[in-house]
């Protein structure tokens, strides 16, 4: 089988309108991007949606289109830059597979692909890991400084909470790495399956704890790590300051480095800074509570 890819460009104004409208002339799929690319969106704030003032709209889907049609269904809405082209068939799980390959951090952690099989070095942590739908398979620099902060850190027998545990990657390679327990916190549902599903495939489900934030109330842990960005971790300090006893630590990584002075000097209220590590302009920053 062979897709119809229909690419157009129209502002932020119409595009829930012509997104209607393409779903309902059975488009299997629609993706945005940011039409001038200079305007990165990185993490909406909660309940927010933000747009681009100018949208590229890229639909697919499985029946032929021709311009005469989207002329037709979205007469009278604006829109430019109309292309129309076929999308060959492919394997697509091969291709999935085929670009992600097992990952090493620090001396000997891995993150391994669940179907790979090669991978047999002595001493290894090998996390298995199906990434799905949720963020994290540990090639993002904010999640390579956190598994490399946890693969040189003493977690053994501590409780830690993962806040924005996406994948599930980080929570399921400091089990392994002999953390006690850990409370994973998400507040994306797909993310929430995604870290059951990879836990039960690394055989950790009886050790985590999987919830929504608003679940965790009164507990003190031994380190927090929260892989998110600079917004939300503002937003969360007093929550974080609460869940840690005085000298417990907290990694704070998804921070950008014209970022990091902001957030040090709001922590400093709660905690005291040991350690920035920085990869390709991503910074992580270990505190301990006061």
């Amino acid at each position: 089988m062979n897709w119809c890819k229909v690419n157009l460009t129209c502002d932020c104004v119409n595009v829930n309108l012509i997104e209607e409208i393409l779903v309902g002339y059975e488009a299997i799929s629609i993706s945005m991007f940011d039409y001038i690319g200079d305007s990165p969106i990185y993490e909406p704030g909660l309940g927010e949606t933000p747009l681009w003032k100018i949208i590229r709209i890229c639909a697919l889907f499985e029946k032929n289109i021709t311009k005469e049609i989207i002329g037709i269904i979205l007469e009278g809405i604006p829109y430019t830059n109309l292309s129309i082209s076929n999308l060959e068939n492919q394997n697509w799980v091969q291709k999935y597979q085929e670009s992600f390959k097992p990952i090493k951090f620090g001396e000997r952690l891995w993150v391994v692909p669940s179907w790979y099989s090669g991978l047999q070095e002595k001493g290894s942590i090998n996390v298995k890991l199906d990434a799905g739908l949720a963020f994290g398979s540990g090639s993002h620099e904010t999640t390579h400084l956190c598994l490399e902060f946890l693969e040189k850190s003493n977690i053994k027998g501590q409780t830690i909470i993962d806040f924005g545990c996406g994948s599930g990657i980080l929570s399921i390679a400091a089990l392994l790495l002999g953390a006690n327990s850990v409370i994973a916190i998400d507040i994306d549902s797909q993310a929430l399956l995604a870290t059951k599903e990879n836990s039960i495939k690394n055989k950790v489900i009886d050790r985590i704890q999987i919830v929504k934030p608003d679940i965790i109330k009164k507990i003190k842990v031994d380190l927090l790590i929260a892989n998110i960005l600079s917004n939300i971790l503002i937003d969360q300090r007093d929550r974080f300051s609460n869940l840690l006893e005085p000298g417990s630590r907290l990694v704070l990584s998804g921070i950008m480095q014209n970022q990091l002075k902001k957030v040090i000097d709001y922590y400093g209220k709660y905690f005291t800074m040991q350690s920035i590590e920085s990869k390709n302009n991503w910074c992580l920053v270990m505190f301990t509570r006061k």
